[in-house]
């Protein structure tokens, strides 16, 4: 442990224990009076959970973690990017770039089941709006089996909350 994570860590054990002046105060939070005591006892008991890399194999293996959760989200925002800019040129009546984005999520890959239903379902407005059929028809099935698929998985799920 670093002098820094040792003293910050000090001054939690010392809030925690009542032995520091801000130890006894409350505080707001999102319109909730905090107990600072169980808070800073919280946060205590969290970070002597916490492994903390000893050796520089460790290190590289928690900065590598660090990393791909990083990216993962990354991935996630640029998703939810292109979803909503899709939706957006549909209801604005802009197709083609509708079409664009909707052409960039499905590049992307590996979507989530209802951003998938959503993506065909503008896709197959906008291919509608501009005159192929054909195309709105197939990105129709394509919606209609996923939501198939949703349909089946809720039905599986009721069925087990059931038994």
């Amino acid at each position: 442990m670093d002098l820094t994570q040792q003293t910050f860590y000090e001054d939690l054990k010392g809030m925690s224990t009542g032995n520091n002046e801000d130890a006894g105060k409350d505080y707001l939070y999102q319109n909730k009076l905090i107990d600072s005591k169980a808070t800073k006892a919280m946060i205590l008991g969290g970070l002597e959970r916490q492994k903390i890399p000893q050796t520089q194999s460790e290190y590289e293996d928690y900065v590598t973690e660090i990393r791909a959760s990083v990216t993962k989200k990354y991935e996630s925002l640029i998703k939810n990017a292109h979803q909503y800019l899709c939706y957006m040129y549909l209801i604005t009546y802009n197709y083609n770039k509708c079409i664009e984005h909707v052409k960039k999520l499905i590049k992307l890959g590996n979507l989530a089941t209802s951003t998938t239903y959503n993506v065909h379902c503008y896709m197959a407005e906008a291919t509608c709006m501009i005159g192929q059929f054909k195309d709105a028809m197939t990105h129709l099935d394509e919606a209609e089996n996923v939501s198939d698929v949703m349909h089946s998985i809720s039905n599986g799920l009721e069925s087990n909350l059931a038994d």
